[in-house]
Formats: structure tokens, C-alpha cells, sequence
């Protein structure tokens, strides 16, 4: 599936026209339609397009995981939790959600895929989502206080577009920090770090080429919200 395609695909899910959408995100119609019909083949508009239509802008970009929810996440997912039929998984999926492993933030804010420590017992949060593809993480350490602090849980919703003023879980160069999406504008996105983390004095602007994922915080939870996780009978 091409550019084009996906981007057709996107406006056609948000149920919008094309001038809809070219005025959402302030756009001129006649260049919305050359992109959807291929005649131009790159746009520096993909992050406004992701937030208007609510897709993924990882998918805009090249296609790479859903564009919104797929059953197949739901089958894996409640297969964990000795679910049988979709159904009783949507409905335990919508109250809770597992709990990847702890990450132990760099004292610059950052951290790798690999340093991400899993659960030796799985555990999940008793707070669900919308997103079956949403997932936990456990904040190691107190790089991000008082935003954050150490042993707190934020709720990560890969299927969303990250909006301005919220947190979001950012990975760039195969490194990964939270910080807070300030705003994006043609091929840019403006971040501030969070107060006590080390990621540079002030806010950075960073090239969407530059941008791996940009994923919305959905929330943040207390140590307490965390749990073993529970087989369903």
C-alpha cells in the first residue's frame, strides 16, 4: 500500500472530504488530493494528518503496524489470560491492562529497548483502554521528578497520535524518553523535558524524520495500581 493509499485510507476511517481534512490541518485542498492521488509522493504534513484522521503516524509513514484496532491484538492478548471467545476479551481488555517491565531511565532521560527489565510474574493495572494494543510501563528511578516519580506506572496507547500539551513516550534513535508534545508544525514536533530530567536545558525540536514513535501517555498511576495478573475461569 502506497503513501497515497494509506492517506486515502486514514480520511475515508475519520469519515471526513478532502476539504474537511485540508482545513483541519491547514491545508490547501489541491495538495491534499495531489498526495492522495499520488502525484506527490512526500508531505511534511503526516503528523497533522495522524492527529485529524486519529490514526497512527507510524502507519502514515510507511505502513508499519495497525492503523486503528485489529482483532488479532485482542486474540493474543486474552489468550494470556485464559479468555475463550472475543467477547469476554474486549470486555476484560477494557478494564485492564498488562504491565510490560520496569525501565530504568538514563540520568540524561533516556532509555533502550534493552535495558527494559520484565516481570518475572506478569502484572497489569486494573484501568483499561480503548487501545488492546496499550501497554504499562514502570518508571526506575527519579530522573523525571516531581513529574514523575520512581515506581509510578504510565499507560501507553500505541494505536493514538500523541496530542500537544500532554505527555508522550517518545523514541528516536532507538532511544526512548517521556517528555511533554508542545507542538507540531510541518516537519517539526516541539518537546519540553520534564522538570528534573536531564534531556538538555530546555525544549528541543526535532525533525519528523528524526521521530521513530511518538505515543500518547494515556495516564499515570501509583505503585499500588499494579497487580499479579489473573487467570479468568
Amino acid at each position: 500500500m502506497s503513501l497515497a493509499d494509506r492517506i486515502r485510507q486514514a480520511r475515508a476511517y475519520a469519515g471526513m472530504t478532502q476539504q474537511q481534512l485540508a482545513d483541519k490541518i491547514g491545508m490547501r485542498q489541491q495538495s491534499l488530493a495531489a498526495l492522495e492521488t499520488g502525484k506527490s509522493a512526500r508531505t511534511s504534513r503526516l503528523f497533522e494528518i495522524a492527529m485529524a484522521t486519529m490514526t497512527r503516524a507510524a502507519w502514515l509513514a510507511d505502513g508499519s503496524g495497525p492503523m486503528e484496532f485489529v482483532g488479532r491484538a485482542l486474540t493474543e492478548a486474552g489468550s494470556e489470560r485464559g479468555l475463550q471467545n472475543e467477547d469476554e476479551m474486549r470486555d476484560v481488555l477494557a478494564a485492564h491492562t498488562p504491565i510490560a517491565g520496569v525501565v530504568p531511565v538514563g540520568e540524561n532521560g533516556w532509555w533502550d529497548q534493552k535495558s527494559i527489565i520484565p516481570d518475572d510474574q506478569p502484572r497489569e493495572v486494573a484501568i483499561g483502554s480503548s487501545d488492546p494494543y496499550a501497554y504499562c510501563l514502570e518508571i526506575g528511578g527519579d530522573v523525571y521528578y516531581p513529574a514523575i516519580r520512581s515506581s509510578w506506572i504510565v499507560l501507553v496507547e500505541p494505536s493514538f497520535s500523541a496530542r500537544p500539551g500532554e505527555y508522550a513516550l517518545l523514541r528516536s534513535k532507538d532511544q526512548f524518553a517521556i517528555l511533554e508534545l508542545l507542538w507540531t508544525k510541518g516537519s517539526h514536533a516541539a518537546m519540553q523535558p520534564l522538570r528534573g530530567g536531564g534531556i538538555g536545558a530546555g525544549r528541543m525540536t526535532l525533525l519528523y524524520t528524526d521521530i521513530q514513535a511518538l505515543l500518547p501517555i494515556a495516564a499515570l498511576l501509583p505503585p499500588s495500581a499494579a497487580r499479579p495478573v489473573r487467570k479468568r475461569r
